[in-house]
């Protein structure tokens, strides 16, 4: 009944505004605004201008207003809400002249208007990261089931670096939707254009302006508007057909770096939509909700659709409305530097990050299976700079890269009317005619077929070109979509047939000398009610590059990535400079990955105010240990963890090393004045006692123990040896060195056979001698008399007086 009073002449209209348990009846109202203004895929909130007779506290207050008609005097207002506002305290006035009280008011959209704080954990779904949005503003989510609502976020997207409001992140969740948001009281819901069944006649209203009629939507851009980097997905059909419509969303956080997985669904959702841009000014119909699609009929008849973005309704003594929808912003896409794929061969990016406040240069360069990268990022943190290189060698087929030929970014279109073969051939070859010679290629070109007849011109529709070699042979390298080819109306041609896709071939270029190379030509060869072919491209490889292939290729193949970079990253500590080089070789069988190898090299160089550190790492096979070697100094000297120490003299001989556990191992070595407690050199050992040698040796193919203690310091003696043979037998050699001051030397020895058990100690000692001269060695042989040793070479003892006692006459002494 609202609707039908409302479009009648002589209605009585009337505004209550309630706050607390007070109501403001239309009475004490001097004016009420309500508006709201939106964009496409944006959030949208509405708010309303007030001005009541008196002084009122509002502040802090929730006003709920309503909006009723009558068409007589005697019966009851019917009311419709139009919701429930928070006050702008800021925005009170209290009016002197008119003894009146002005505000704003906003819907519950206003709340959002908060930094973002949320601390989450990913990954989420873009569902779920609204649903806490909506539990940290104490709204209730009412819409569930929309575009994208399921695709994953990986991370973080709004850092607190920045003062980004719950209000920006819900104006990129719309985008992300395809849609708008509103509130309604606490309730929020994801909207679209929804047709009504509201017809406006231009003949009801003061004054009306349409514009030409905006789509079909037949074109989605994801851009990157920063760098121009363009992202984007097209109905070739309605292009050919219509001409160029674009809807294009800018600088969306949450689809930046994986846009390709957002643009189909988001694509399907808006392609086809068509609207007439308008203005109107009405006597007020107070029921249109932003998203409604409409009829305006203007005064010769025609009926033109038209969406509601925007809206004022203006009431005072009367009332006024004001409806509009105006274009979506206007920008211009260079479709030729535009991508359909993942990669591109030639990028220079920057970024601006307004959430990180970051600002990132990056340049990279792919040709062939090698791509240069040069990162260059400035934040509040400092400077980082990288220089990358990758290299993929695939072994089976070749990847695809760059178009080869050049203004590609075209189509062709054929209706019924044409009956002729159509076609275009103004795409040249950019490259060098040589570098194709014996060279895998892939040609590729989007098709679409309506209604197309069997039987008739050349029954294809496709892309080619021709080579020309220096033997006078010449080949044509083509793909084509036959009509019916694989379908029983082809035999029967009795029926019509629709299709849409992209089709490809792959060829081998002969291996021989090239003369020419014609242009790319798209043709139709083919009837139908319509036809487009669009966007050829020829590639180098075996399979067509770009998202839509690769989703759903499996390759059998063996990959092997080598990325090697370097990197510079400077904060207001420290300074740090890092080399890597990675290496995977990834075997994928029949689309599974059965077997990743993987080999890591790096270097570390890190420069702080109190220490220097360099590190070396390595790691090989995909469950192998990674090793690390670690040099670190600072204050306390010079710190070496996990061996690295490796000195080599002229000749190439290691003479100082570590070995696998860290420890140094010495070799050919010369020191001056070593000082030390405790050690090992060779088979001598060090310790706090003094010098100590053993070893296990064969004498006359008896296994026999040599020992050597050399005690300085010791009462008894400082120096005691050993031979004694392993076997439990009693042969033994022993014999100690002792003295007593500076001027008394003594040695005394002891020797036992198994046949000379009982013989007792030999002593040779001259109490007067300054000094003690051994010469040579003295080798005793079992016998059973001291008188009967065989001693060889010299054994002497001088005193004093530089006479010399014979070791027979010492013998003798002691007999």
């Amino acid at each position: 009944m609202f609707k039908q009073k409302i479009d009648e002449y002589g209605k009585m209209i009337s505004i209550q505004i309630q706050y607390d348990d007070i109501m403001i009846e239309r009475h004490n109202v001097i004016s009420c605004t309500k508006t709201f203004k939106g964009d496409m895929f944006k959030s949208i909130m509405q708010y309303i201008d007030i001005e009541l007779e008196g002084f009122h506290n509002v502040k802090d207050k929730e006003v709920v207003v309503s909006f009723g008609v009558k068409l007589e005097e005697d019966e009851k207002f019917e009311y419709i809400s139009w919701g429930t506002f928070i006050v702008d305290n800021e925005s009170i006035e209290k009016v002197i002249e008119t003894h009146s009280t002005r505000f704003t008011a906003y819907d519950n959209l206003y709340k959002s208007h908060i930094k973002y704080d949320l601390n989450l954990v990913y990954p989420m779904t873009v569902k779920e990261f609204l649903i806490k949005i909506c539990e940290k503003l104490n709204y209730h989510l009412v819409t569930y089931d929309f575009i994208n609502a399921d695709k994953m976020i990986y991370e973080e997207k709004y850092i607190d670096e920045y003062e980004v409001t719950y209000r920006d992140i819900l104006d990129e969740i719309a985008g992300v939707a395809g849609g708008g948001i509103l509130l309604n009281g606490d309730d929020l819901s994801i909207v679209y254009p929804r047709t009504t069944d509201y017809v406006l006649d231009e003949h009801n209203l003061k004054s009306l302006n349409i514009c030409d009629q905006f789509g079909p939507i037949n074109t989605l851009v994801l851009s990157d508007d920063y760098q121009d980097d363009t992202f984007y997905k097209e109905d070739i059909l309605s292009v050919a057909e219509n001409g160029r419509t674009e809807v294009r969303i800018s600088q969306n956080q949450m689809m930046q770096k994986n846009r390709e997985e957002f643009i189909d669904d988001l694509f399907n959702q808006i392609n086809g939509l068509e609207f007439y841009p308008f203005e109107l000014e009405s006597f007020g119909f107070c029921y249109l909700q932003p998203y409604d699609l409409i009829v305006i009929k203007d005064r010769l008849g025609q009926e033109h659709k038209c969406l509601i973005l925007n809206d004022v309704i203006s009431v005072t003594t009367g009332l006024k409305e004001t409806i509009s929808c105006s274009l979506p912003e206007s920008n211009v896409t260079d479709y030729s530097k535009a991508s359909k794929e993942k990669k591109k061969l030639y990028q220079t990016i920057l970024t601006v990050d307004k959430q990180k406040q970051v600002i990132e240069s990056v340049v990279k360069q792919s040709e062939e299976s090698i791509e240069l990268v040069n990162d260059f990022k400035i934040s509040l943190d400092g400077i980082e700079s990288q220089v990358e290189k990758v290299s993929n060698a695939i072994y089976k087929f070749e990847t695809g890269h760059h178009n080869i030929f050049e203004n590609c970014n075209q189509f062709l279109y054929k209706d019924i009317t044409s009956t002729d073969i159509e076609y275009k051939d103004d795409m040249i070859l950019g490259i060098n005619k040589d570098y194709m010679q014996g060279k895998d290629i892939c040609i590729s070109v989007d098709i679409c077929v309506i209604g197309g007849r069997v039987g008739e011109l050349g029954n294809y529709i496709g892309a080619e070109f021709e080579i020309g070699y220096a033997d006078s042979t010449k080949k044509l390298y083509s793909t084509r979509w036959y009509l019916g080819q694989y379908s029983l109306q082809y035999l029967l041609q009795t029926s019509t047939i629709d299709h849409e896709e992209r089709i490809w071939a792959h060829f081998k270029i002969e291996d021989k000398e090239i003369v020419s190379v014609s242009n790319l030509k798209i043709m139709i060869a083919l009837n139908a009610q319509k036809a487009v072919i669009a966007n050829p491209k020829v590639e180098f490889g075996t399979y067509p590059s770009g998202f839509e292939f690769d989703v759903t290729y499996v390759r059998d193949n063996v990959e092997t990535i080598q990325k090697d970079y370097t990197e510079m990253k400077q904060e207001v500590g420290s300074l740090s400079l890092q080399a890597v080089s990675l290496e995977e070789q990834i075997t994928t069988i029949q689309g599974d990955v059965s077997s990743v190898e993987t080999r890591l090299q790096s270097t570390e160089f890190k420069l702080t105010p109190t220490e220097i550190t360099a590190m070396v790492n390595e790691k090989i096979g995909t469950d192998g240990e990674l090793t690390s070697m670690k040099v670190t100094i600072n204050k306390d000297g010079l710190d070496v963890k996990n061996g690295a120490i490796s000195i080599t003299n002229n000749n190439g001989v290691k003479v100082l090393y570590a070995d696998t556990y860290g420890n140094l191992i010495g070799n050919q070595i010369t020191i001056n004045n070593l000082k030390t407690s405790s050690g090992l050199i060779g088979k001598f050992i060090i310790d706090d006692k003094g010098l100590s040698y053993k070893e296990n040796l064969n004498i006359d193919q008896k296994p026999c123990t040599f020992q050597l203690d050399i005690h300085p310091n010791a009462q008894d003696s400082f120096m005691n040896w050993s031979l004694k043979t392993n076997d439990q037998s009693a042969d033994e050699f022993t014999g100690s060195l002792t003295y007593s001051g500076m001027n008394c030397r003594s040695i005394n020895s002891m020797f036992f056979t198994s046949a000379m058990a009982d013989i007792g100690d030999c002593s040779i000692s001259e109490l007067a001698a300054s000094y003690i001269n051994i010469e040579q060695n003295l080798r005793v042989l079992g016998t059973t008399n001291l008188n009967e040793c065989n001693i060889t070479g010299q054994c002497y003892v001088r005193n004093s007086k530089g006479q010399s006692v014979s070791m027979k006459r010492i013998a003798d002494l002691v007999g």
